[in-house]
C-alpha cells in the first residue's frame, strides 16, 4: 500500500491514477481539437487555391474586355466563398448569415442589388450551391462562346466543383462542433481532479507543495483553454493564431492583379519579346556566387556571365548534335563574346564538347 494522508483516508497511489486519467483525456482532446483546426485552415487554403486556379486558367481562355466572363465567374465564387467565412465567423458567436451581412458584399461590389434579395432567403448551404452553380453556368457559356476544347471546358468545370467541395466541407465542419457532451465530462474531470490535488497538497508538510500545485494547476487551466481555443478558430479572440482577415485580405489583393493586370506586349502577339529573345537568347547556367547573392537578399545589382564563344568546328559539332546530341544543345546558340575561363570550359573536342 502507499503512502497515506495524514487527515483523510487517500492513498497517494490513487490521486496519481486520477491524475493520470485527466491529463490523458485532456491530451486527446488537445488533439482532436488540433486536428480539427488543421482542418479548417486547410479547407481555407484550398478554397482559396481553388478560386486562383480557376481564374488563372479563365484568364486564359476568357480574356475579352466585351465579354468578361473571367471576372463574372470570379466575383460569384469570390461572393459565395466570403459568405461562407462569414457563417463560420457568425457561427462561432451563435449567429447566422442575416440581411445586414449580405448586404455588406453588395457594397463591395462582390454581389448586385437584385442578386442579394435573392440570396437572403435561402439557407447558408443552398445559398453556397446556386453561387457556385451561378458561376459554372456563366463560366461554361463563355467556354462555349470561345468555342474552347472539351477537354478544357472539363478542366475548369472540375476547379469550380473542388471550390463547391472545399466550401461545403468548410460549413459542415464548422456547423459540427466537438461533442458538448465530451467537453461538460472533461470539464468536471478537471475541476474536481484540481480540487482533490489541492486538498492533498494543502495538508503535505513539504515546502514544494504549494509552487507544484500552482505550477501544475496552471498547465491543467493552459491545455483545457488551448481544446477551447482550437475547437473555434474563428472565434475573434483567437484572430492571432487563426488570421482569417489576413488572409482574405491578401488573397483578395492577389486575386485582383491576376484579374486586371495588363501586359502591354501581350497586345501586340509577343512579338517585340520574341525579337528580344531571339536577339540576346536567355542564358541560364550562373556560377555558385550569382546564385548566392540572388539568394542573399542583398542590395545591389548581380555580375553578369559573359557568354562563351563558340567552339571550333561548331558548325560540324552543331550537324553531328543534331543526330547525336540531346534535344535541348540542338536550340543553343553562342554569341561572340571572349571569356577564356568559359571558352576553357568548353575547350573540349568536337566529338565530346556536348556531353562534357
Amino acid at each position: 500500500s502507499g503512502w497515506r494522508l495524514s487527515t483523510l483516508e487517500l492513498e497517494w497511489s490513487d490521486v496519481e491514477l486520477m491524475f493520470i486519467l485527466m491529463s490523458c483525456a485532456l491530451c486527446f482532446a488537445v488533439h482532436q481539437a488540433y486536428c480539427r483546426y488543421l482542418y479548417l485552415g486547410d479547407l481555407v487554403w484550398k478554397t482559396m487555391d481553388s478560386i486562383y486556379d480557376f481564374a488563372f486558367e479563365v484568364r486564359l481562355l476568357l480574356r475579352n474586355e466585351e465579354k468578361p466572363f473571367d471576372r463574372l465567374g470570379c466575383r460569384w465564387i469570390v461572393g459565395s466563398m466570403a459568405l461562407v467565412l462569414c457563417e463560420a465567423k457568425l457561427s462561432s458567436n451563435g449567429r447566422k448569415v442575416e440581411q445586414k451581412d449580405i448586404l455588406k458584399m453588395v457594397d463591395l461590389e462582390f454581389m448586385r442589388p437584385g442578386e442579394a434579395d435573392f440570396l437572403e432567403v435561402l439557407e447558408p448551404r443552398q445559398r453556397t450551391l446556386v453561387m457556385m452553380h451561378t458561376a459554372c453556368s456563366c463560366t461554361l457559356y463563355g467556354l462555349q462562346q470561345n468555342q474552347v476544347a472539351p477537354v478544357m471546358i472539363r478542366e475548369v468545370m472540375q476547379r469550380l466543383t473542388k471550390c463547391k467541395s472545399h466550401q461545403l466541407q468548410l460549413l459542415d465542419t464548422v456547423n459540427s462542433p466537438m461533442p458538448f457532451q465530451y467537453i461538460h465530462l472533461l470539464s468536471v474531470l478537471t475541476i474536481f481532479v484540481s480540487a482533490i490535488l489541492g486538498v492533498c497538497m494543502g495538508i503535505c508538510d513539504s515546502w514544494i507543495a504549494p509552487p507544484a500545485y500552482a505550477a501544475t494547476l496552471l498547465i491543467i487551466l493552459g491545455l483545457f483553454e488551448l481544446v477551447c481555443g482550437l475547437a473555434k478558430p474563428f472565434e475573434s479572440s483567437f484572430e492571432a493564431d487563426f488570421p482569417v482577415h489576413s488572409w482574405v485580405t491578401n488573397f483578395l489583393s492577389n486575386l485582383t492583379v491576376l484579374l486586371n493586370y495588363n501586359f502591354e506586349h501581350q497586345n501586340a502577339q509577343w512579338q517585340t519579346e520574341l525579337q528580344d529573345e531571339q536577339t540576346n537568347p536567355v542564358h541560364f547556367p550562373l556560377t555558385e556566387d550569382q546564385v548566392r547573392d540572388v539568394l542573399s537578399g542583398e542590395v545591389g545589382r548581380v555580375a553578369k556571365t559573359p557568354r562563351a564563344k563558340a567552339p571550333a568546328g561548331y558548325s560540324a559539332l552543331a550537324a553531328q548534335a543534331d543526330s547525336e546530341g540531346p534535344a535541348w544543345l540542338r536550340s543553343v546558340r553562342f554569341q561572340d563574346v571572349e571569356d577564356p575561363a568559359e571558352a576553357k570550359l568548353h575547350g573540349s573536342t568536337s566529338r565530346d564538347w556536348w556531353t562534357s
